[in-house]
């Protein structure tokens, strides 16, 4: 099965700590894939870096094929890809499920 979102030699950093250092993935679609580590192993720096919420990245994301790495962070959502924080931005009564269900009737283009 072809990958949805590739993510090759993927860096990021907060000022002169450098957090990634080279991350590739293949996410497929239709799959459930869980990224897991210790607290401060970089799955939210992961996150963030691939939705554009940092700045000082670098490294290729493709959304099916086409390259998304230097798009907006607006456009890059609109296209489907998001993160939401743990705790914030959720409705609590609904499972994890629900929820990301519920974001995406927000987009009815996906």
């Amino acid at each position: 099965m072809p990958a949805l979102l590739e993510i090759r030699g993927l860096h990021a950093a907060y000022g002169s700590v450098r957090v990634l250092d080279g991350i590739d993935m293949d996410l497929a679609e239709g799959r459930v894939t869980a990224l897991l580590g210790a607290n401060g192993a970089g799955k939210t720096t992961t996150l963030r870096a691939i939705c554009r919420h940092l700045v000082d990245t670098r490294g290729e994301v493709r959304l099916a094929g086409e390259r998304i790495d230097r798009h907006s962070t607006e456009r890059i959502a609109r296209q489907g890809v998001g993160h939401v924080p743990d705790g914030r931005g959720t409705f609590a009564q609904l499972s994890a499920e629900e929820n990301l269900r519920l974001g995406a009737q927000a987009r009815p283009t996906r």
